[in-house]
């Protein structure tokens, strides 16, 4: 269903706005037309891509792909049609362009990646969370060949902004304005040490701040490209129930605000909050949001706006974007393609009922296999750093490449084996089961038990644990890194997450974890 917002009917919400417009694409030919009359233009935009270059994976054995398999080569495609229907637009994106990403993204410090959307003919976007990932020096690299503009109004340093906080556009004569910036939970989502001295500031303020400086230059057009989102559940174009932080953020803005592209949860929305149109487009370069605007050429402001989820359907993959990844796709294909080991069946990456991962559980006993050397007594894993299943493939006899290893646990943290108090152990695993991102994965000696969001029991080779004992627990660094883990005394620091999963598996056939051993259990 398309959702068309006519300011007519949000008239005592946006009466004092100033609004907005698009600017022309630099391969779009200039406009032929009078300048009279209403004034159309078009944004293209996505969020989360997060380096999937390619569809994902069909065939046997592969995950169902609900919503097409994907890819930048596909994404690229729908966009050039989209493009192609109208005289101005720009494609635009909300952040998390890469980080998280595939093999053939991180492999390459995200170049790839750039390149592929420097091909695809992105304009504008808002920097995300993971891109931050691997700290400032290797952004630079990765965005070094960028020929878009990336923007990041409530990010700075400790020399000041580290991204442009806008830019304004001019279609026909008539300037946009582009604002982009990220969530201000950033800080609690990427390693500490790699982001020292960045800031990542309140979203609403950032923007507004930016309205306030714009208005009097006479710019009546403002979208926001915003890294934060929520969740609903509806349809790929409804606002069934939406609950998560944009809703909040969105109601702060200025009413000079015209249209909000946010990202993030990797969820579908299409949605009118506080009269502002909000969409998100779920990830991986599924899906792509065509939004249709329409500017009054004396006042430049929006007068109505046309939002519509679209698909990205499997089909020929775009020749550009092909061209611009085949040196990369060369050049991984030996480590892409290395057998490390076989499943018997699809390790899952989702949690069942009672919030228990077959991937999770699998990881957990490899990170603490690999650090029992040091000592460690057991292993934790954050749900967050797990993304794909270990895919059952008969053609290959369960055989696993290296690269679907990677996609189910992309970072490369390092594991960190540590000496903890029970008592300070306790409230670090309370935290990180109810943060949102799915609940603490454990080795199979550990048990948990939880209620109501709350952490009931834990176990530890049978026995309780004690607040006045110490032990000594495998996490990665990301998660030493956070503050409930902060009073713990490293010990030691070794291969990576993935290194010690790519371990494990070589040592033999893995099956899934039955869901009878019940590591985590609803009460």
């Amino acid at each position: 269903m398309k959702r068309v917002f006519p300011l007519e009917a949000v008239v005592l919400v946006l009466l004092s706005c100033s609004h907005r417009v698009t600017a022309v694409a630099p391969e779009i030919r200039p406009s032929t037309a009078t300048q009279s009359g209403p004034l159309a233009l078009r944004l293209i935009a996505f969020n989360d891509v997060h380096g999937h270059l390619e569809p994902e994976p069909s065939g046997p054995g592969a995950p169902p792909a609900h919503y097409g398999h994907g890819g930048v080569t596909s994404l690229a495609r729908e966009v050039r049609t989209l493009r192609a229907q109208v005289q101005n637009a720009f494609v635009v994106s909300a952040g998390d362009l890469f980080g998280a990403s595939p093999l053939l993204s991180s492999m390459f410090e995200h170049v790839p990646t750039v390149s592929a959307m420097n091909a695809l003919g992105l304009d504008v976007a808002g920097v995300g969370n993971h891109e931050f990932d691997r700290g400032p020096a290797a952004l630079k690299t990765a965005l070094a060949g960028a020929k878009f503009e990336v923007l990041g109004a409530n990010v700075s340093g400790p020399n000041g902004a580290i991204f442009p906080a806008y830019t304004v556009k001019e279609v026909e004569g008539v300037p946009v304005a582009f604002i982009g910036l990220t969530t201000r939970d950033t800080r609690s989502l990427v390693l500490g040490e790699r982001i020292v001295g960045i800031n990542f500031g309140d979203e609403a303020k950032a923007v507004n701040d930016v309205v306030a400086q714009l208005r009097p230059r006479g710019i009546e057009a403002f979208v926001v490209l915003i890294h934060e989102g929520g969740t609903q559940h509806g349809g790929l174009n409804d606002c069934n129930g939406l609950k998560g932080r944009i809703g909040g953020i969105v109601a702060q803005l200025s009413p000079a605000v015209d249209v909000i592209v946010s990202g993030h949860t990797h969820a579908a929305y299409n949605c009118v909050l506080s009269g502002k149109p909000v969409t998100s487009a779920l990830s991986y370069a599924r899906m792509v949001t065509r939004i249709d605007l329409t500017l009054d050429r004396a006042t430049h402001e929006v007068t109505q706006v046309e939002a519509e989820n679209r698909v990205v359907p499997d089909g020929p993959q775009d020749a550009a974007v092909l061209a611009a990844i085949a040196p990369y796709q060369a050049k991984a294909a030996p480590v892409v393609n290395r057998i490390v080991g076989r499943v018997t069946a699809t390790v899952h990456e989702h949690e069942n009922a009672d919030g228990e991962s077959e991937l999770g559980s699998l990881v957990a006993d490899a990170q603490w296999e690999a650090t029992r050397a040091a000592g460690a007594e057991f292993a934790l894993v954050n749900a967050g750093g797990l993304r794909n299943d270990l895919p059952y493939v008969a053609e290959r006899g369960g055989a696993l490449r290296y690269a679907e290893v990677h996609a189910a646990q992309p970072f490369g943290n390092a594991l960190v084996t540590m000496s903890i108090s029970g008592k300070a152990l306790m409230r670090a695993v309370s935290a990180a089961m109810f943060d949102g991102q799915g609940l603490i994965q454990v080795s199979n000696n550990v048990a948990v038990r939880w209620s109501g969001g709350k952490l009931v029991s834990m176990t530890v080779n049978g026995t309780s644990v004690a607040e006045e004992a110490t032990y000594r627990v495998t996490v990665n660094e990301y998660m030493a890194g956070l503050s409930p883990w902060k009073s713990g005394s490293k010990l030691a620091v070794g291969i990576s997450d993935t290194e010690a999963l790519v371990a494990f598996l070589v040592r033999g056939a893995v099956s899934p974890t039955p869901a009878a051993a019940a590591r985590i259990k609803k009460m």
